[in-house]
């Protein structure tokens, strides 16, 4: 199965700009935490119930719908992938349920799991379908065939994908061992053909591999992600938006008794940005 970014933006521990993410993996170099990103003014009704998640989903989708005609963007079906999904915020209200007795509604309505996909909806006004996929083993595999199931009826899908640890997850991670991991955040527009990376699902692998092991656990190998990103479910698909955005290369995720999924990562020679990030639609 083939398909093709044509166009796209993220967000990482490792900055705002998902062509340097390889170098820096390769580099060691730590992730930090995430900020709330500059409110686009377009969004400004939505802005304050959102979490930090939500908030960079609709600040990275916002530059990803805006060349759409209004019936185009009104039908596009939606993907949101993550496997914590508003977990941090989940974790606010039952905290404050314990010491206070009580959970404001308000409150719990952003805790629910596909709660930026449901932001999405009202502020861009998409009315096609809009699936939540939780992530696990082949995260970025799964998400990316059911893109191309929905590209047999659409021209275009968007993929969105993003976890943010929260306090508790991390917790629990330094427990069994695991590095302190890099919130994430990308988005994707994606087709069936156009100018852009082109994916190809069990592609052999190229010259450039980068390795994603099963979430939760170690592993890694040469030119791997570092587990600091791999450790959470969203990692294959923060993989392959680096590879997409930069010089291409194969992502290979292991998943569950050992077996192992590939998407080769094609980038036109013309189209290539290794090195010079893309505008930053958030600043």
């Amino acid at each position: 199965m083939e398909l093709t970014v044509l166009a796209m933006r993220g967000v990482s521990g490792h900055g705002p700009h998902p062509a340097t993410w390889a170098a820096q993996w390769a580099s060691g170099t730590a992730p930090t935490g995430l900020d709330s990103p500059k409110m686009p003014p377009a969004l400004a009704p939505h802005w304050r119930r959102a979490s930090v998640l939500a908030r960079w989903v609709l600040a990275l989708v916002a530059p990803l719908v805006a060349d759409l005609a209004p019936g185009e963007r009104a039908t596009m079906p939606v993907i949101w992938a993550t496997g914590l999904g508003e977990l941090t915020t989940t974790e606010a209200v039952l905290e404050a349920g314990l010491s206070r007795g009580r959970v404001r509604p308000a409150a719990f309505r952003g805790s629910v799991h596909n709660t930026p996909a449901s932001l999405l909806s009202v502020a861009f006004g998409l009315t096609g379908s809009i699936e939540t996929l939780g992530m696990g083993a082949g995260a970025a595999t799964v998400t990316l065939l059911r893109t191309g199931v929905l590209l047999r009826r659409h021209p275009h899908v968007l993929v969105v994908a993003g976890d943010v640890p929260s306090p508790g997850a991390r917790a629990w991670l330094a427990a069994q061992g695991l590095p302190s991991p890099s919130p994430q955040v990308v988005a994707l527009r994606v087709g069936r053909t156009g100018a852009g990376a082109q994916l190809r699902l069990g592609g052999v692998a190229g010259p450039r591999m980068l390795d994603v092991p099963a979430p939760w656990t170690r592993g890694g190998g040469f030119g791997a992600v570092p587990p600091a990103v791999s450790v959470l479910p969203t990692g294959g698909l923060t993989a392959v938006a680096a590879l997409a955005a930069g010089t291409g290369g194969t992502v290979r995720e292991w998943g569950p008794a050992g077996r192992t999924y590939t998407t080769a990562v094609r980038v036109p020679a013309s189209m290539s940005s290794e090195g010079a990030p893309e505008p930053d639609p958030t600043q």
